[in-house]
């Protein structure tokens, strides 16, 4: 029990049960955001950049927010996905020099946060529809009023 009250989740229950996407929720999935200094050479998308202490990502997206390339102090944001050698949901370290597989050289600017996207939902409260699963939510929101609709109605006449 949290301190609100509340179960927390997910909940220990669901711990090792299989978890789905809903359609209008969007498909779950994780990317880390990574600051970075002293930029010399762009990252390319889908380049793998290794930190010195072993972690390595996909670039997936990035951004130049400050300095510029050919001076040597680019800043800005690189989004990775992929991530491994990385532990509570943190990855890199300060000061790191980064390196990428084709183009990109740089430092690190603190450590990679983990970003969850989307929704998991447990496969036990998930309701199997027209071949997708839906969250309940979802599920009647789409589907209740086509339920009422297809109802059959019985009709006695009396004459």
């Amino acid at each position: 029990m949290s301190i609100s009250g509340r179960d927390p989740y997910p909940r220990r229950d669901f711990e090792h049960e299989k978890y789905v996407s809903c359609p209008m929720c969007g498909a779950w999935f994780v990317r880390f955001e990574l600051s970075y200094d002293a930029g010399s050479v762009a990252p390319t998308i889908g380049e793998t950049i290794t930190g010195a202490g072993g972690c390595t990502g996909v670039v997936t997206a990035y951004s130049l927010d400050s300095g510029t390339w050919a001076g040597g102090d680019a800043a800005g944001v690189i989004e990775l996905s992929g991530v491994t050698g990385s532990a509570d949901f943190l990855a890199y370290v300060d000061n790191e020099a980064l390196t990428g597989s084709s183009t990109f050289a740089g430092t690190a600017d603190g450590q990679a946060i983990q970003k969850n996207y989307g929704h998991r939902i447990p496969y036990s409260q998930a309701v199997q529809r027209d071949g997708k699963y839906w969250c309940i939510s979802h599920h009647n929101f789409r589907f209740n009023k086509k339920d009422r609709d297809e109802a059959k109605i019985r009709v006695e006449e009396i004459d």
